[in-house]
């Protein structure tokens, strides 16, 4: 007898050892999208001392929020 396997989304932060799986896209998206706009502040105070890595950062927060988004159309 076969058995539908329920859909798994995982969400992995590049920026931190931050790992979860999630049952639903909209969970997902309001709970790893918080996680990584945390993230974006941290990229903006960078980019005012003058590190040129917080605009790295943001880049790469903005690429996976979207990323983020279209995830439910994978």
């Amino acid at each position: 007898m076969s058995k539908q396997l329920e859909p798994a989304f995982l969400a992995s932060c590049p920026f931190c050892e931050y790992r979860r799986l999630f049952s639903s896209v909209l969970t997902m998206s309001t709970t790893f999208g918080a996680h990584l706009l945390s993230h974006e502040g941290d990229g903006v105070e960078e980019s005012r001392i003058g590190r040129k890595t917080g605009a790295t950062r943001m880049e790469r927060v903005a690429r996976h929020l979207q990323r983020l988004n279209t995830a439910h159309y994978n």
